[in-house]
């Protein structure tokens, strides 16, 4: 299809359309067929005869999502239809054996919607790619499907910069929804609305986000309009709302952040299995501590400030807290231990016998107490309601997720049952048989004070 390729009048498109002609040696050929004028003389530019406006947004890339300040960032096509009762030419031109059903045509020559991205934030018509437009002939106006009707198709290609209200009570598992919001910026002659059949959900992807847009734009009218000083009067402002879903990709806070907690979480319960008194566990658990305190410190410039607790905070304080309680328990522990350890060998037993019990027990609270914590806040967060989305699944599939998992769910299923099989095979000291044990061993160790002492030992005979 020769298209014409000029700028301007229409003269200049239809002279390079003959010379295309020619240069092809179809000079004789019957078929071709010269269209009218496109742009008829005395066309007012400023002066629309146009009701409705058809809006299309075709997203191309993403630059960037900045939680901070709100402002997403992407390139698209910005495409828009209308009928202009002064434009087009009956029939269609010919060439090389094909209809030619629309020309170009210069936007600054013709009348142009004056609609305006309103949540931008940075210029918006001027950083456009000014394409050509293309005026339609009446013969494919009338080939249209009932209910559409335009004769004008102008097309561009911009990058946007628009505000978009940025909600970080799920970070890192949060989904935005963004709204790129269209309407007339002063001429109220003509309503936007989407283009009925057509879809524009494509989906960007970057190394962090995944934007798509909704099927269906939403069209409203914003009944403040413009308020002008001095005056009451309010005007209806017609507008069109493109809606964009941005999903962020989870897996880099997973493997750099969460699960170094959660190993540490894990390795916190690790202390309960070392004995008391042939360790430092306070030096253990203290290390660990100080572990998760390094991973959050280094990891923080990754994490956007937020105005008030998200759940990434709520998930660094529940596992601070489960790393402390060894700590505490491993303090309390050690002072009862050093103060009745140095009674007599019944009373060293017995202490003896509760540090191992407790242990004992905080070996299986431990794990179920932070499953349940752990597990009710992940419910929580939208990973959960959306486990079965791409974004969800990469974010524990990934293979150090799967090390992790695939490591130490069996490790600590097999603890778990080595702690009641031990607890099982070795059972409950028997108190009475340990009290008179050890009522024998403190006979002898007095009788064996006694003789040693030489005062006893002048008023004792020599059979005893």
């Amino acid at each position: 299809v020769i298209l014409a390729a000029g700028k301007g009048s229409t003269k200049p498109m239809l002279n390079a359309m003959r010379h295309e002609h020619r240069r092809d040696g179809f000079d004789s050929a019957p078929n071709f067929l010269q269209p009218g004028p496109v742009i008829p003389a005395g066309y007012n530019r400023h002066e629309s005869r146009t009701s409705i406006v058809y809006i299309n947004i075709k997203l191309n890339k993403l630059f960037g999502v900045n939680s901070e300040t709100g402002v997403i960032r992407l390139s698209a096509w910005v495409r828009m239809y209308w009928y202009d009762p002064r434009l087009g030419f009956q029939g269609s031109g010919y060439a090389n054996g094909r209809a030619i059903d629309a020309i170009t045509a210069d936007p600054t020559e013709v009348w142009l919607p004056d609609a305006e991205l309103l949540n931008k934030v940075d210029e918006f018509q001027s950083v456009c790619n000014a394409k050509p437009l293309s005026i339609f002939s009446q013969d494919f106006v009338d080939r249209l499907q009932p209910g559409l009707r335009y004769n004008v198709f102008w097309s561009q290609v911009c990058p946007i910069a628009a505000r978009c209200n940025i909600l970080l009570d799920d970070f890192p598992f949060d989904e935005q929804w963004c709204n790129l919001t269209w309407a007339p910026w002063m001429d109220q002659t003509y309503k936007l609305q989407p283009t009925p059949n057509a879809t524009c959900s494509v989906d960007l992807q970057n190394q962090q986000f995944m934007v798509s847009m909704a099927d269906k734009a939403e069209t409203w009218i914003d009944r403040t309009g413009i308020y002008s000083p001095g005056s009451d009067a309010f005007s209806d402002w017609p507008m069109i709302t493109f809606r964009l879903r941005v999903k962020r990709w989870p897996r880099y806070y997973v493997v750099n952040y969460i699960l170094p907690l959660l190993l540490m979480t894990v390795l916190a319960w690790m202390t309960f299995w070392i004995p008391l008194e042939r360790s430092d566990r306070i030096a253990y658990v203290v290390t660990l501590l100080l572990t998760a305190m390094a991973v959050q410190f280094i990891t923080s410039d990754k994490r956007p400030a937020e105005k008030e607790d998200g759940w990434i905070d709520n998930f660094q304080i529940l596992t601070m807290n489960l790393i402390c309680i060894p700590l505490i328990e491993t303090i309390i522990i050690s002072r009862v231990h050093h103060w009745h350890g140095d009674g007599t060998p019944m009373e060293h037993s017995r202490v003896e016998f509760v540090v191992r019990e407790v242990d004992r027990v905080f070996r299986i609270a431990y794990p179920l107490g932070a499953l349940v914590a752990l597990g009710w806040l992940f419910y929580r967060s939208s990973w959960f309601e959306n486990i079965g989305s791409e974004q969800a699944v990469q974010a524990f599939t990934v293979p150090t997720a799967l090390l992790f998992f695939g490591f130490w769910i069996p490790a600590i299923a097999l603890l778990t049952v080595w702690n009641a099989y031990g607890a099982r095979q070795m059972g409950h000291p028997q108190p009475e048989t340990n009290v008179h044990e050890l009522r024998a061993v403190s006979d002898m160790d007095s009788d064996v004070d006694s003789d040693s002492d030489p005062k006893g030992a002048s008023n004792t005979s020599p059979r005893a």
